[in-house]
């Protein structure tokens, strides 16, 4: 049995679940094959099907050529207004009273209403900063997980204590696993700080009393499949280490797409499954591309049924657009679960000074919104520990969304499918019902 080969290739092999990993493992170093295992059960070999010959290896599950990925941070389409728009809110009287009327942007504002209060407004509304957003559910118990790219902990928008570097790639020195002070740099991209306070954001934020858990991605780089799925095991293996706690969590990732007329990785989709089959729930937006996710195959958003997957919305309920050709759009499509506010919301500042704020649009922000949301679903349930219960955390998002709101003509999408669903949060409910999870 050789391994030699002329042409090197990376191989995605899944065992059946309940295999023997380590002797597979152990079969792969006795004839010297060079292989990274990610989620237990995947194994990534430098081979090629032709001289592969342990294919007919009892517990092999599927067995494909890995496909080559070009990850993007969301950052390279999104839009982010280049006027800082704000100092500290507790200076100049955004936070008037944070802690019995808390003020905030339209997103949140528009998020835990039924009705459109915008749709007659007559002076614009996306750079308001004194709008009321009233929750009884804040995300206290829960994790909020965030991949992306850029972070500093320095900026009035985190809670004190509640932010934390759980691993990842950083070029920053001297940041550790734990570290609740610290900075993730890749030539100078922010787009993470922005991200991450829609979700967690103390004003501008839903989940406002969650812990939030940051996972650094190295930024526009040339990923193998295998280093892509890699980065969502650091934080799925950083989630299982705090299985004690007993607390649930929820991962948004919006950073990178790519489209491709592949088919779906059956490696890269036993990877998000072992994730979700843990009970870790997983959000990720549609792209910015006006890509129809029913004729196009989006990474990564698309590369298991059971991912939420966002589109994003204006403060009018139309579709996202970042251009008058309306191009850059929202992706939509059957696969496209629920529309989040995504089009010029404001969030913690990109720039140098940790005290400001900026205008961002794009789906990327529609994603964490959506993730607060749910981690507010979550708030007075125990961890979640199957894909099954991820399931029920999905319908009771979707039969909790706003019908009858959205407004998409044929200008934008023409016969290809959009969901009428608006992202929803019921502001005086402390709990809610949801099938199969376990309440604290």
């Amino acid at each position: 049995m050789s391994n030699t080969h002329a042409t090197r290739d990376l191989l995605g092999i899944v065992l059946r679940k309940g295999s023997d990993y380590d002797a597979f493992a152990a079969l792969l170093d006795l004839h010297e094959f060079v292989y990274v295992i990610r989620f237990k059960r995947i194994f990534y070999v430098d081979g090629t099907l032709a001289t592969f010959t342990l294919e007919d290896y009892a517990d092999i599950e599927s067995l494909e050529v890995a496909t080559p990925l070009k990850m993007e941070p969301q950052g390279a389409v999104d839009v982010i207004d280049a006027t800082v728009i704000g100092n500290d809110p507790t200076v100049n009287g955004f936070i008037e009273n944070s802690e019995t009327d808390p003020f905030s942007s339209w997103a949140p504002h528009r998020i835990v209403r039924r009705k459109n209060p915008f749709r007659q407004e007559g002076v614009a509304v996306t750079h308001r900063r004194t709008l009321p957003y009233r929750s009884q559910r804040t995300g206290e118990g829960v994790d909020v997980y965030v991949l992306d790219a850029g972070f500093d902990s320095d900026h009035v928008e985190w809670k004190t204590g509640e932010v934390e570097w759980c691993g990842g790639t950083n070029d920053a020195s001297n940041v550790n696993v734990g570290d609740t002070t610290f900075t993730h740099r890749f030539s100078n991209i922010k787009h993470g700080q922005l991200v991450t306070s829609c979700a967690v954001g103390q004003h501008n934020g839903i989940a406002r009393d969650s812990h939030l858990f940051f996972s650094g991605i190295e930024g526009d780089v040339t990923h193998s499949e295998e280093a892509w799925l890699g980065l969502f095991e650091v934080a799925y293996d950083h989630y299982m280490s705090r299985s004690a706690t007993n607390r649930p969590a929820v991962l948004n990732c919006s950073y990178g797409t790519i489209r491709n007329d592949l088919t779906p990785s059956a490696a890269a989709a036993a990877g998000y499954e072992a994730m979700m089959d843990d009970g870790l729930i997983i959000v990720i937006p549609a792209a910015n591309s006006k890509w129809d996710l029913d004729t196009d195959f989006v990474l990564p958003c698309e590369s298991h049924p059971d991912i939420i997957v966002v589109g994003a919305t204006s403060c009018f309920d139309t579709p996202m657009f970042l251009s008058t050709s309306l191009m850059f759009m929202s992706g939509y499509g059957s696969n496209v679960d629920i529309w989040a506010p995504g089009q010029k919301v404001i969030c913690a500042s990109p720039f140098s000074t940790p005290r400001q704020y900026g205008v961002g649009s794009g789906t990327s922000f529609a994603g964490p919104h959506t993730a607060g949301v749910i981690a507010c679903m979550l708030q007075g349930y125990q961890r979640l520990t199957n894909i099954e219960q991820v399931r029920s955390v999905t319908q009771k998002l979707i039969d909790n969304s706003t019908k009858g709101e959205l407004r998409f003509g044929d200008a934008y999408y023409g016969d290809g499918v959009a969901h009428d669903r608006l992202l929803y949060l019921d502001p005086h409910a402390d709990f809610e019902e949801i099938d199969g999870l376990v309440p604290l």
